[in-house]
């Protein structure tokens, strides 16, 4: 039976595993620099990795996300409970903002399970104050948001999906944080946090591949509330987020072909029409039946009136959509419009189709 123990250099943190535990998971160090100075140059940090297995342990490799980050170790083997250190060095020139770097570090005890290394810090140049508003998108009261809304990738079937979401603490006081709406097609790295003075912390979501989500898009909101102390109250926000989930395909199986046109400028919209319907055709030119999962407007003033769930193989059907025109100016130059549908055609189960409102 083999294990590791993972500590920092002035932290003794012992981990001790059963013959069925997956041990690297709780094997993990996070180290956080805080604000650095960008012309000051590198800073560096030095993990303690031990082995306290009953066989000699060697690094086999480390891999770095980021060039900016450098790892330094020794590559000799590590008798049974002896240690060995590596040391993560950080290049702060040209890098301003807040920052969060992995190290994986693979040994010969587990080959397939790297040890996960963590810093993460704040940038300042000199000069000015530290530049993290261009990455941060809103505010709750002080805590800095990397997004207002996340969209995540076309969903692979049976595999892991995960996007990320950057919250910052830009005081020099700790803020604590939590997620305390969270959508059901996701789960979320941590959901309470309390940042120290000047903190990043990386929030990974996670779609749920599990089978328990039905093809379809879905949206939903994270909300987020910052505590804060001395009886004041509490402040909240969000972010709305968004999950593709196309269906399963058997390979060799008749499948559905969908004719669509994904461009449509309207030609018969006079200047004076405040509300216009309009239809968008959609053939199955396969040999299975079509089934429409999901029709989505992503324009605010086109709304989807009606689409077909289920198309035969050689039939035609119309999603029906509105325009509401009404304070839209149309005086300085053509709109557009545009919606997403999901379908389970194999060839491209997401489409978009865009309408273009001429100039009036």
């Amino acid at each position: 039976m083999v294990a590791l123990l993972l500590c920092l250099a002035t932290t003794l943190c012992v981990v001790r595993a059963q013959q069925t535990e997956k041990m690297i998971d709780s094997l993990s160090a996070i180290h956080n620099f805080g604000t650095i100075a960008e012309e000051r140059g590198t800073v560096s940090h030095s993990f303690t990795l031990r082995n306290v297995s009953d066989q000699p342990m060697v690094i086999l490799r480390v891999n770095t996300d980021c060039g900016c980050t450098t790892p330094t170790y020794d590559r000799t083997a590590v008798a049974p409970g002896d240690s060995i250190p590596i040391q993560i060095t950080y290049n702060p020139l040209n890098r301003p903002g807040s920052f969060v770097k992995y190290t994986r570090v693979y040994t010969s005890v587990d080959p397939s399970r790297p040890v996960k290394l963590t810093i993460k810090g704040n940038v300042a140049t000199l000069g000015r104050q530290t530049p993290t508003n261009a990455l941060y998108q809103q505010e709750i009261g002080a805590l800095q948001v990397s997004n207002l809304f996340l969209d995540f990738p076309l969903q692979p079937a049976g595999e892991e999906n995960t996007i990320r979401l950057m919250l910052n603490n830009p005081t020099g006081q700790p803020l604590e944080v939590s997620l305390d709406t969270v959508p059901s097609f996701l789960s979320t790295s941590i959901s309470r946090a309390t940042l120290a003075a000047y903190e990043p912390e990386e929030i990974f979501l996670k779609a749920h591949n599990d089978g328990s989500i039905a093809p379809g898009i879905h949206k939903g909101w994270i909300g987020i509330t910052v505590h804060t102390q001395d009886g004041e109250s509490d402040l909240s926000g969000g972010v709305m987020v968004r999950l593709v989930m196309p269906p399963s395909f058997v390979k060799g199986a008749p499948t559905p072909r969908a004719d669509l046109k994904t461009y449509q400028r309207l030609t018969d919209l006079t200047p004076e029409d405040q509300v216009y319907e309009g239809t968008v055709a959609l053939k199955n030119d396969g040999e299975a039946p079509m089934q429409l999962y999901s029709v989505e407007s992503n324009t605010v003033f086109l709304t989807i009136l009606d689409y077909p769930k289920t198309i035969a193989p050689g039939a035609s059907a119309d999603i029906r959509y509105q325009l509401k025109l009404e304070g839209v100016d149309r005086s300085r130059r053509a709109l557009k419009a545009n919606f997403d549908l999901l379908l389970n055609d194999p060839n491209a189960p997401l489409r978009n189709v865009l309408i273009v409102v001429p100039k009036r």
